[in-house]
């Protein structure tokens, strides 16, 4: 499909979600405990996961230690049960069927998407990085869905040749087969965060 043709040849390709019922669940998500601040606990710190007991402990953290190390990335992670409820579900389902047209792989070849809400506040960001491709072994794709609008926060990715821009419903996928391209998210500004579901999708 044409939508998927920059994946296959550049490695990235960037479409905006129009289906009425996806675009539903997202708003549904988007009210659920997932975007309370008090779960946002798990921080990624450079190549580390740390725990906390509570937000105001991780940010107390990351206001500590932000300036005498830069870290390559710094982020919150909220792990979401893709069957938790309906919505949940309908979006997993819906990653594996972008996924399964761009492949051309049966739904059964591919393993049900777990997500992620990655969170990103002021002065967050990520340098960088590519996500780990295993010349199509295990790992297709990796799957980023924003949920938001915010201030900075763009993906960049080829060097810098293309932006994208954080839009509600905006979908960005990343090829792992044989390309897992470099790319970098600018720094985040304002009060809004930028949130974006995530999703590494690998075969069955």
């Amino acid at each position: 499909m044409e939508k998927y043709k920059n994946l296959l040849e550049k490695g990235c390709c960037n479409f905006e979600i129009t289906d009425s019922k996806i675009l539903k669940s997202l708003e549904e998500i988007s009210k659920s405990e997932y975007f309370e601040k008090e779960n946002w606990v798990r921080l990624r710190w450079s190549q580390w996961g740390i725990q906390f007991l509570n937000n105001e402990e991780a940010l107390d953290f990351v206001n500590e230690y932000k300036d005498l190390k830069e870290p390559s990335q710094v982020y919150f992670q909220v792990p979401i049960n893709k069957n938790d409820n309906v919505h949940t579900k309908t979006i997993s389902d819906e990653i594996k069927n972008y996924v399964s047209e761009a492949y051309g792989l049966k739904e059964s070849e591919i393993h049900p998407p777990a997500l992620t809400l990655n969170v990103y506040l002021n002065g967050f960001h990520i340098q960088n990085h590519r996500d780990g491709g295993d010349g199509g072994a295990s790992r297709l794709s990796a799957v980023l869905i924003y949920m938001n609008e915010c201030e900075g926060g763009e993906l960049v990715i080829h060097g810098g040749e293309e932006t994208i821009v954080p839009k509600f419903g905006r979908v960005v996928m990343i090829d792992l087969t044989k390309h897992d391209i470099e790319h970098a998210v600018n720094l985040i500004k304002g009060d809004n965060p930028r949130i974006v579901l995530v999703s590494f999708v690998n075969k069955s």
